[in-house]
């Protein structure tokens, strides 16, 4: 799965396409598949650094899984209600 991110004419407020799809009704959905697709990057990310990568790919890599840490973060928390 390859979560859709771009933002498009089409999104209201400049919402990205991630963020229109998990107002719509597969939103259940969208965000399993989501929070599934980080979890499998930051895996194979992890994997490719542990087995040994050049200093500059390290730095990339870590820069990388923590980017990913914080996705993970802001798709687990629920929207605030400010009525």
């Amino acid at each position: 799965m390859t979560p859709v991110s771009n933002q498009t004419e089409n999104t209201p407020l400049g919402f990205s396409a991630l963020e229109e799809a998990l107002l719509g009704e597969d939103a259940a959905r969208i965000l399993a598949d989501t929070l599934t697709w980080v979890a499998q990057t930051r895996q194979a990310v992890r994997g490719r650094i542990d087995a040994g990568v050049s200093p500059e790919d390290h730095a990339a890599g870590t820069a990388l899984l923590g980017a990913l840490d914080a996705a993970d973060t802001i798709l687990k928390t629920p929207p605030v209600n400010k009525d």
